[in-house]
């Protein structure tokens, strides 16, 4: 907007003109701040749709955040079953190996298979006879 200023050129204004002149830029200023609301009003309106759109890509990605953890949930559980099936069956004793299932341990220690294997050999007749049985019964037994 153009402003008048003519009247400066011939000497002091009048108030009258003072007051018109200050009125033209109030008016001005006004103009101006309009369009400064009306621009950051559409800016506001921007921001406003991309934030819903954000927020509906949130909520996907969180729902596709459940269900990736529900099936590795279950992929964990498949695996621990495979690996069940593998060494047939739960074992009892966790994390370590089961328990021997013919039951002959009867003391708190526990004999070594090789041990339990050579006094086996050595109790039966027929296997006396054998070279490797006859190292094995030479052994000292520990117990």
């Amino acid at each position: 907007m153009i402003i008048d200023d003519d009247s400066f050129a011939l000497g002091m204004p009048t108030p009258i003109e003072m007051l018109e002149q200050h009125a033209l830029l109030l008016l001005s200023e006004n103009e101006q701040l309009q369009h400064d609301l009306s621009r950051a009003r559409k800016n506001i309106e921007q921001l406003v749709v991309i934030n819903q759109g954000q927020a509906e890509q949130i909520t996907k990605l969180n729902s596709s955040i459940e269900r990736l953890t529900r099936e590795l949930s279950k992929a964990y559980v498949e695996n621990t079953e495979l690996k069940n099936r593998q060494m047939r069956g739960c074992s009892p004793t966790w994390g370590g190996t089961p328990p021997a299932s013919d039951n002959r341990l009867t003391s708190t220690h526990a004999e070594p298979p090789s041990r339990r294997l050579q006094s086996a050999k050595c109790s039966s007749s027929k296997l006396l006879k054998s070279p490797e049985v006859i190292q094995l019964c030479a052994e000292p037994r520990e117990r």
